[in-house]
């Protein structure tokens, strides 16, 4: 389980800048080299405050494993005992719209 207390803000500080987010997990052998992963998001400043999720682990490798679990799947590799090497991918931002109606020439011009 992991707990992360965080504060982020664009212009000033409010009650809503603070936030806990915690992630608990659980997995589940599938072979000797692949895994199956259950877990909870949880988030005090989300419009969910509890999300659940599932995804892969693969060890692909004696000094490699690629994470398939949301939110942040990365690929990580055994340098030494205690330094690891992590590459992932960090979804940001909101929802992305775009209008029922296609623009016309004149208004892209």
């Amino acid at each position: 389980m992991t707990i992360t207390p965080s504060l982020g803000f664009e212009e000033r500080v409010t009650s809503r800048s603070a936030n806990v987010s915690l992630l608990a997990f659980r997995n589940f052998t599938i072979t000797e080299t692949l895994s199956a992963q259950f877990a909870f998001f949880g988030s005090t400043s989300a419009k969910y405050p509890v999300l659940p999720g599932a995804g892969l682990v693969w060890n692909f490798s004696e000094t490699g494993t690629l994470w398939l679990t949301p939110p942040q799947p990365e690929i990580v590799f055994d340098l030494h005992d205690r330094w690891q090497l992590a590459l992932g991918v960090s979804f940001q931002g909101g929802t992305f719209r775009v209008s029922e109606k296609p623009a016309s020439r004149k208004t892209l011009a």
